[in-house]
């Protein structure tokens, strides 16, 4: 995992459409979004474009498969195109945001004995 300060000057060196993107994904969430979880991604380009950042929908596409490529989100496709980030996604996404997503310990589920 990076640095604080190493995640902070990449978060600089985003080009505007990846920031948009973060930025909407902050926007999007419920208040109540626990740590990693995602959303369609319909409701991330509404929010996008609600606010004014109008991108074509294949860069939009392309932008969220090189975050995915790059380790800082999930991208589903198959059913409904779904976007989630990954732990390096979350430090990113509050990296760019100033937002931090409250983790929720689950204890850990025991091994069946049978």
């Amino acid at each position: 995992m990076p640095t604080p300060a190493q995640l902070q000057t990449y978060a600089n060196s985003l080009p505007p459409i990846y920031r948009d993107i973060l930025v909407a994904f902050s926007r999007a969430a419920s208040p109540y979004r626990h740590y990693m979880e995602g959303m369609a991604v319909d409701v991330l380009l509404t929010e996008m474009t609600n606010r004014g950042n109008v991108y074509p929908i294949s860069e939009l596409y392309s932008a969220l498969d090189q975050l995915e490529k790059e380790g800082f989100v999930l991208l589903d496709v198959i059913d409904l195109a779904y976007v989630s980030p990954t732990a390096l996604g979350e430090e990113l996404l509050e990296t760019v945001t100033g937002a931090k997503v409250k983790k929720v310990p689950v204890p850990a589920l025991p091994k069946p004995n049978w």
